[in-house]
Formats: C-alpha cells, sequence, structure tokens
C-alpha cells in the first residue's frame, strides 16, 4: 500500500501550510515513499478524503483541514496524531508500514530501500565515527585517536584545536 498525504496547495492558512510542509518534509528526509494528493486540484479526491476520515475524526463544524494521511484506504491520522507519533517515535506504527520496506527492483526482485539517516548512523562501518551506546568512550563522538593530545608531532595549536571537533 502506499502512504497518501492529502494536501491543499492553495490554503490561506499558514498553519495548514507549515504542518503539510512538516509532514512532507519528514517523509521525504526519512525516504518514505508517498503520493501527495492535492485536494484544492481533484475534487473526486477531496471528496474520497472527506468520506474516508472516520466520524470520531470528523470537526464539529466544516470539513478536516489538511494534512490528511492515509495507507492505501486506512485511514491513518491528521497532523496532530502524526506530530503525536513522531514526538513518540512511533510514526511507523501510526503510517502502518512493515518492518521491511520495499520496493521493486529491476526484474521484479524486491530491494529494500536505501536506509534512514538514523539506520545509517547506528550501522556504520568498524572504525567511523559513532556515539558510544554502551557507556565506553565516555559518550563521546569519534575514535580515541582523535583526541586533542593526540595531534602529529610537530603540529600547532591550530592541528590540536581541529582536532577537538572530530
Amino acid at each position: 500500500m502506499v502512504i497518501r498525504v492529502y494536501v491543499a496547495s492553495s490554503s490561506g492558512s499558514v498553519a495548514v501550510k507549515k504542518h503539510q510542509q512538516a509532514v512532507v518534509g519528514f517523509l521525504e528526509s526519512n525516504r518514505i515513499n508517498f503520493e501527495e494528493v492535492d485536494i484544492t486540484m481533484l475534487e473526486d479526491q477531496r471528496l474520497w478524503m472527506y468520506q474516508n476520515i472516520p466520524e470520531k475524526k470528523q470537526p464539529e463544524k466544516g470539513n478536516p483541514l489538511p494534512p490528511q494521511i492515509f495507507n492505501g484506504d486506512d485511514y491513518c491520522g491528521d497532523y496532530e496524531d502524526f506530530f503525536q507519533s513522531k514526538e513518540t517515535n512511533t510514526v511507523s506504527s501510526f503510517l502502518r508500514l512493515s518492518s521491511q520496506p520495499s520496493v521493486k527492483g529491476r526484474g521484479g526482485v524486491a530491494e529494500r530501500e536505501a536506509p534512514t539517516a538514523i539506520e545509517t548512523f547506528f550501522h556504520s562501518k568498524a572504525g567511523s565515527r559513532i556515539f558510544s551506546l554502551n557507556g565506553s568512550g565516555g559518550g563521546r563522538v569519534g575514535k580515541s585517536s582523535d583526541r586533542v593530545g593526540n595531534a602529529p608531532r610537530g603540529a600547532g595549536p591550530a592541528s590540536r584545536q581541529a582536532n577537538r571537533f572530530l
């Protein structure tokens, strides 16, 4: 199933625009495949969105505001629900994503998507700069050879200072 984010490209509300940008930006930066549906241009999609939002999520007056998020035909939530899932680190379950997202590769064989920045950080190669989570290394970023005092012989204070930030 595909994630669909219903947006309004011609909204007069700054808050709605910021909420739409936040959702779309998060999905793009985390390489989550999604489809952006502009309800101001597609009348049938706007009506479909209104009809498929659960009654408990309908406002007392008027129509629900974008962004509204669906996974296929399943309603995931609005911006407030998305924001809450982001704060509690439950976006995958909010979007109803499988644990191993995949896309069709060449020849119809499923391939895993490119890792997110977080996955790359925590699954980096040995010897690279990673944060120590097990308490060793004093919780600093970098290799032990990167300490200020380990600058090459003859290096001036500027070299030692530069190594501090590695």
